[in-house]
């Protein structure tokens, strides 16, 4: 097994992330992003660092981050199952897409949420 960046988890900083607090932001990204781009090699992914990227963008556009709970666990566990979900959503969405592609030959119909 790979060994990853992992921090301590400072509770304080994934809550004032999750209240939308930028520089609290800026400091989870700094702190968990080398494990996420280490995640994403180990997932095999094209390009981890835009796949780190997305998934950050992710957390916060989806408020994802705001279900992290100290009572449920770790917040490494945490990550690594939302990012997991996060790459099997993305490939679904992928596939769809293509399929979508293959499938409709009128481009209005195109659209794939």
């Amino acid at each position: 097994s790979v060994h990853m960046d992992w921090h301590l988890t400072r509770w304080s900083i994934i809550e004032a992330t999750a209240a939308g607090r930028r520089e609290a932001l800026a400091e989870l990204c700094r702190m968990y992003r080398p494990a996420v781009i280490e995640l994403a090699r180990q997932y095999k992914l094209e390009d981890p660092e835009d796949a780190t990227q997305d998934f950050f963008a992710h957390l916060l556009e989806n408020e994802v981050i705001a279900d992290a709970n100290p009572q449920r666990g770790r917040f490494r566990a945490f990550l690594c199952a939302t990012f997991r979900a996060f790459i099997l959503m993305r490939r679904r969405h992928a596939a769809a897409a293509r399929r979508a592609g293959v499938l409709n030959t009128d481009p209005l119909d195109e659209h794939v949420d």
